[in-house]
């Protein structure tokens, strides 16, 4: 098991995934992370256990990433491969009420033309997360 206790209350939990029709099938990874004003990277990978058939790979994993993120800042967020059409993206919250000044900006980098739209999701949330 990979873990770790951090004492501190300014990092938090950024999670984010591949929710198009593709889903299982897009190799998006690796993902990296860096706040303005930064001196460090997260890169984060994708596990590499492939079958295929010819040319087609027949794994189906989906893009579902996990990555500590320090929490309000502004960080840009950048695809080594094939980013997805549609993804969510959201901040892991401790309790249902969750802090209101607690924050991450995502800016996300395509490397083509993209038309993005954010949404709000209301989810019936109860109890700890």
């Amino acid at each position: 098991m990979n873990g770790s206790i951090c004492q501190r209350d300014d990092f938090g939990i950024l999670e984010y995934q591949n929710v198009d029709k593709d889903q299982q099938k897009r190799i998006m990874w690796p993902v990296s992370l860096r706040y303005d004003g930064s001196t460090y990277e997260t890169l984060t990978n994708g596990w590499r256990e492939w079958e295929w058939f010819g040319r087609e790979p027949l794994n189906l994993r989906f893009g579902r990433f996990i990555s500590n993120v320090r929490l309000n800042q502004t960080y840009n967020m950048t695809f080594a491969a094939s980013p997805p059409g549609i993804m969510e993206i959201q901040l892991q919250r401790r309790s249902e009420n969750g802090d209101p000044n607690t924050h991450v900006v995502v800016r996300l980098h395509y490397p083509f033309p993209n038309m993005i739209q954010i949404k709000k999701l209301s989810r019936n949330i109860k109890g700890d997360l």
